[in-house]
């Protein structure tokens, strides 16, 4: 998928296992959290961890650890197709938040989270680790005991954030229209203009209405 330089599979993989375990660990000696870690695939809809033993594996893997007590767990995924590490929390088996929402929710930010390392070699994910481990250990108050306050505040962000991308999107879509739609109205292609716009005519500026009114007109004269 992308066209750089990368090391071996099994390299990355041995590094991001051992690199994980070595910055994350204080999770299980302090605080009593259980670790594994493996290969992700799904089957059937499923999601299963295969224990990784230096086995052969493709490029455009998904790798994992994971540490959990009750009903809460912290992964840590490595995902070679998207050459992305994520940090996420979970709480109560429901709600999922990438490292830095927890933050943004008790108001805490923390630039480490905000920059991505490059992961198709082994420095690379060591560097990312260590990124996203850093401000983790910094307000691990915030990640082991968020609070029902904090998680209603990280749920409330993420919906106004969802609600924004959702409206940038739709807005985007009504300027492909609009500008389509003029292109059309000059070459005099009426009912091109009217299917592009009339699903949007209550986002129309007033000069696409115009257009719109027009092309409707143009539509019923005889020719």
């Amino acid at each position: 998928m992308y066209n750089i330089e990368r090391e071996p599979s099994e390299y990355l993989l041995a590094c991001f296992f051992a690199e994980c375990e070595t910055q994350f660990r204080f999770l299980e000696t302090k605080h009593g959290f259980h670790y594994f870690s493996g290969l992700v695939e799904y089957k059937g809809g499923r999601q299963i961890i295969t224990p990784y033993k230096n086995q052969t594996i493709e490029n455009g893997f998904q790798a994992m650890t994971r540490y959990e007590k009750d009903d809460d767990a912290f992964e840590i995924i490595f995902d070679d197709m998207y050459l992305s590490l994520e940090g996420y929390a979970y709480y109560n088996r429901i709600n999922r938040f990438e490292f830095s929402e927890v933050l943004e929710a008790a108001k805490k930010t923390d630039s480490a989270l905000t920059g991505k390392k490059p992961v198709h070699h082994r420095d690379g994910v060591r560097e990312a680790i260590e990124q996203i481990a850093a401000p983790f250990k910094s307000h691990i108050q915030y990640f082991i005991d968020p609070g029902e306050k904090q998680i209603e505040r990280a749920l409330t962000m993420r919906n106004k954030r969802m609600e924004h991308n959702i409206r940038a999107h739709h807005e985007t879509i009504v300027q492909e229209a609009s500008a389509k739609a003029a292109k059309a109205f000059l070459e005099k292609n009426y009912q091109f203009v009217i299917e592009l716009l009339s699903p949007y005519k209550k986002d129309l500026s007033a000069a696409d209405l115009k257009k719109l009114e027009k092309a409707k007109k143009s539509c019923k004269t005889p020719t």
